[in-house]
């Protein structure tokens, strides 16, 4: 897996780009992460089954795809790859996930608060930007 690039800023009386870096130590969206409970675990668990299921469906079952026969066994065919929250929203996170039924499209969970508003293919929006999907 590559890490994915740092963003940057163009300074202009420099004319060259430089790494931007984000101290962020307290956002409100860490706070609700914390309170993140069996119930929200269960909805994450859900939709990631589900998305498994849609795969399956697709491209039919082959000896290189894990085997999951219920929602709570996800967790161990997915890794978690980052948190974003975005500095200006302050109840919504989007999850990165890599799961090995799909390392090649990969997949998101947006949360706001406590509820799924997204969970399918990775999109890389903006936080804001998965309402409505």
């Amino acid at each position: 897996m590559s890490t994915p690039p740092v963003p940057e800023v163009l300074i202009p009386f420099l004319k060259k780009k430089v790494p931007i870096i984000v101290d962020l130590d307290e956002h409100p969206a860490m706070a609700l992460i914390e309170k993140w409970g069996p119930a929200l675990k269960k909805k994450v668990e859900d939709a990631c089954f589900a998305n498994y299921e849609e795969k399956i469906a697709s491209i039919g079952m082959n000896p290189a795809l894990p085997r999951i026969r219920k929602p709570n066994e996800v967790w161990k065919h997915i890794e978690v790859e980052s948190v974003r929250i975005d500095a200006r929203i302050d109840d919504t996170v989007v999850i990165h996930l890599v799961p090995k039924w799909d390392i090649d499209l990969q997949m998101e969970i947006c949360i706001k608060g406590d509820l799924i508003v997204y969970a399918g293919q990775f999109l890389m929006y903006s936080v804001d930007g998965y309402d409505g999907q």
